[in-house]
């Protein structure tokens, strides 16, 4: 990444050298502004394609796998967030993972619904309700 810099420090080149290597640093230049713009997997693609001999192709190809694997935690996790054992899943593959706190939180929350008790709302139950409503039994005479 210094070369730039080391073919400035050369002493005693020829005029034809001094092209050589001013063209030599603009192609160097220009590969690592190609490579340092790309931010998704189908940029580093192009980067790829596009500099066959390219300084960076290490890196692009790196870059390509690590966006790859941010991409399948992420369809993992939303897919699976839906459930107190998808979220497990997701701790156990990605003990690690980006959304580690938000599956904790995810299972917490939904084990606290599953322990409330299920209350009935206030005032007069459904049977007590519908008895209100009917018109009161004759027992005959006592």
């Amino acid at each position: 990444e210094d070369l730039p810099e080391a073919l400035d420090e050369l002493g005693n080149l020829s005029e034809v050298d001094h092209l050589v290597a001013d063209r030599l640093i603009l192609l160097l230049n220009e590969d690592k502004s190609y490579f340092m713009s790309c931010s998704t997997i189908e940029q580093y693609k192009n980067y790829l394609d596009k500099r066959v001999d390219g300084l960076y192709r290490v890196k692009a190809n790196a870059e390509i796998a690590r966006l790859k694997a941010v991409k399948a935690e992420l369809d993992f996790y939303n897919n699976n967030k839906g459930s107190i054992s998808g979220c497990e899943e997701y701790l156990k593959k990605y003990p690690s993972g980006k959304y580690v706190k938000e599956a904790k939180g995810i299972i917490e929350n939904k084990r606290k619904i599953t322990r409330l008790p299920q209350t009935r709302p206030r005032g007069l139950g459904s049977n007590q309700r519908a008895s209100c409503l009917r018109a009161p039994r004759f027992r005959g005479p006592r």
